[in-house]
């Protein structure tokens, strides 16, 4: 599969479309809700802190919203791209390079771990039908949620990308955290359904569920049964006890003579 397949990239395309309208009510239900919980707060610091959150909100809502779709749209690619691109990204990189981590991207992990669990927790069918779809779209014939391209963990750095790009100081990034993330995993169970209604009526078939058998020197070794196999051999042994014509069918006779 390449990221140019057309019907991966129209699929896409439309899911990313629909994310993005899902944010854009999301954003606009959070920073109305921030005036609500201004006005019954009753400490001044809360307060101040919820106002000025709702005042960046307001005035970089544009930006948010835009900031989360190309960053969403880049990850997509990224997953599109050949493993080994990041395979090789990693094996550069040395062990003092990856502890050189600073508490700035620290936290950016934190809070983008935490909101795609959020995500991801609200939508668990959702995203496990939606791995079967994407399994089917990626050729790779089972689903993985891994390789979701859609999945919630790149939902949330996304979202929490955009929400650096909205306001500084840390408080007001961590309180548009717990509201965004909230608000948006309570709406992506909807979003996700209609992603997968939108492939369906693509006639997208999403990939089937086998048990694959290999040969191997244990498929040769006799007297291996299941646990299935076990209970009806001891069912079709205890039935072989009774003759013909007793217990069961006397029984059966005696009621008809009744």
């Amino acid at each position: 599969m390449t990221p140019t397949d057309p019907q991966l990239r129209t699929a896409l395309d439309a899911a990313l479309q629909q994310i993005r309208a899902t944010l854009s009510a999301v954003s606009a239900r959070v920073s109305e809700n921030l005036g609500t919980l201004s006005q019954s707060s009753g400490r001044i610091s809360e307060r101040d802190l919820l106002n000025s959150t709702q005042f960046d909100l307001r005035r970089n809502i544009g930006v948010l919203q835009q900031v989360f779709a190309d960053e969403l749209g880049r990850r997509i690619d990224q997953e599109l791209s050949p493993r080994e691109d990041a395979k090789r990204t990693l094996a550069a990189a040395d062990w003092q390079t990856l502890s050189l981590v600073d508490d700035h991207e620290v936290e950016e992990r934190m809070y983008s771990d935490r909101i795609g669990q959020q995500v991801s927790h609200a939508c668990e069918a959702e995203l496990r039908e939606l791995a079967a779809y994407m399994g089917s779209l990626l050729k790779t014939g089972r689903a993985d949620e891994d390789r979701n391209p859609l999945r919630a963990e790149l939902l949330g750095a996304s979202l929490y990308r955009a929400i650096e790009s909205v306001t500084q100081p840390p408080d007001a990034r961590k309180l548009l955290a717990r509201e965004l993330g909230a608000a948006l995993a309570k709406a992506m169970p909807e979003c996700y359904t209609q992603i997968l209604r939108g492939l369906q009526n693509r006639g997208v078939q999403p990939v089937v569920l086998t048990v694959r058998q290999f040969d191997g020197p244990g498929n040769q070794l006799p007297g291996i049964n299941s646990a299935y196999a076990t209970l009806s051999s001891t069912r079709s042994q205890h039935g072989d006890l009774e003759p013909s014509g007793s217990s069961g069918s006397g029984t059966v006779s005696s009621h008809s003579g009744g």
